[in-house]
């Protein structure tokens, strides 16, 4: 729900819909044997879109309708949510169905970035649910045609919609360009982290070792489902989706102790270190964690138990530094999946250093951990940020008129581009 709006400005007046656009019907009858593109509408006015294209043979209602660039069109059913768009050129000369009324735009009256501006506002959500019909939670809210004439926008003259819309233009650029400077950082603080935790175990080793000859590895499976007193347990059954964390002890799915000792999900014990052998996760990823309580694994799951003379809490923090070398023996296997052999597995050459240093050695792995994750959480902080400048940007021009004046008078666009930098709201700072 978004605030009453506060007097507007001097020269601003309220329209109707009713007003400012008129009903267009391109009606089209679809053809059983021409594919068709059907165009979609995003939530909080992001814009139209191709949803999909489908043989006609597979549209049931045959009687559609053309969309043209520069029509505005809705989705009757999620008009509460903001799905209103100005179509683009993307969509031209497609279909819609009876559920996207379209029509044409009074450019005498209003320009169509203003009006696409507008979409975006939750004040215009806020007006569509409650001249709606029916119940949301079933995706029932209608906001049929006649109640649609009854929604509203505020308008300043032509002129200066034109400058508003030009100014929100240039700060979705910036923020866009944010964006991309934010996922560049990300990826190179991935590497960056990734080399930092590969030189620190491998400068700190006195030996290289295979890893078959510092671990035994021993697999797992899956109880039948046929047997239900399998799957009544409370000993953890692991498998790939409870690999999140570096150290498990518990699971989503759970077996019973007989289960355990009469199929191949054998118990192992605390002290192992779990690695994932198969799967899609394997793409980019070789995920391993320390077992804390005894536990069974499924067969997409390898656990290594370490002799003497390796520390489990390093063995796996060095696996995770060492990913990028694991990722280059996973396999392709049947159906694209992916597969780390045992045996290649045990030939993985593990940098070790003195059992005395390990533990040094895995707390300084975990301090480094720790610096990249404040970093990282930094950087999502960032990106919520830019996430919520755009919304509060848009509401601001429609809800506050100082702000509005002051979009309107800025002629130096600096105070954009440090708004974009640092995150912070646009309503913020305005009328301070």
């Amino acid at each position: 729900m978004t605030a009453v709006p506060r007097s507007l400005p001097p020269a601003w007046r309220l329209a109707r819909f009713d007003e400012i656009l008129e009903r267009v019907e391109r009606r089209f009858m679809i053809d059983d044997t021409t594919e068709y593109a059907r165009v979609g509408v995003r939530w909080y006015g992001n814009g139209a879109f191709i949803r999909d294209r489908v043989l006609g043979l597979d549209i049931a209602r045959k009687q559609q309708w053309i969309v043209r660039s520069g029509d505005v069109l809705y989705n009757k059913l999620f008009a509460w949510k903001g799905s209103f768009a100005v179509a683009g050129d993307e969509v031209d000369g497609h279909i819609v169905s009876d559920k996207f009324p379209t029509f044409a735009v009074d450019l005498e009256q209003v320009d169509p970035g203003y009006l696409s501006l507008y979409f975006r506002s939750s004040r215009l959500a806020f007006q569509a649910e409650r001249l709606s019909k029916g119940a949301a939670a079933i995706s029932k809210l209608t906001l049929n045609p006649p109640q649609f004439w009854d929604l509203t926008i505020p308008l300043p003259p032509l002129v200066d919609q034109k400058r508003l819309s030009a100014r929100f233009a240039e700060i979705l650029r910036s923020t866009e360009v944010s964006r991309g400077l934010r996922v560049r950082v990300d990826s190179e603080l991935s590497a960056l982290r990734s080399v930092d935790a590969q030189r620190f175990v491998t400068e700190s080793a006195t030996e290289v070792r295979p890893l078959g000859d510092l671990v035994t590895i021993s697999g797992g499976g899956t109880p039948p489902k046929s047997n239900g007193t399998y799957w009544e347990g409370s000993v953890p059954w692991i498998s790939p989706k409870d690999m999140k964390v570096r150290e498990i002890s518990d699971s989503i799915d759970h077996i019973s102790r007989r289960a355990t000792e009469e199929t191949s999900a054998r118990l192992h014990q605390p002290g192992a270190v779990l690695v994932v052998t198969r799967g899609m996760i394997l793409a980019h990823t070789v995920p391993s964690a320390v077992l804390s309580v005894p536990a069974a694994i499924n067969q997409d799951m390898k656990a290594l138990r370490p002799s003497s003379g390796l520390d489990a809490r390093y063995l796996c923090e060095a696996l995770w530094a060492l990913n990028d070398g694991l990722l280059q023996l996973v396999e392709r296997s049947t159906h694209d999946t992916r597969k780390l052999q045992t045996d290649t597995l045990r030939s993985f050459e593990l940098p070790l250093p003195r059992e005395s240093e390990q533990p040094k050695i895995l707390q300084a792995l975990r301090d480094l951990n720790d610096r990249y994750e404040r970093i990282a959480r930094l950087q999502q902080e960032i990106r919520l940020s830019l996430d919520a400048l755009l919304p509060s940007v848009v509401n601001s021009m429609f809800d506050d008129p100082c702000y509005q004046e002051r979009l309107l008078a800025e002629a130096d666009h600096s105070s954009l581009d440090i708004e974009v930098r640092t995150g912070v709201s646009a309503s913020a700072s305005s009328c301070i």
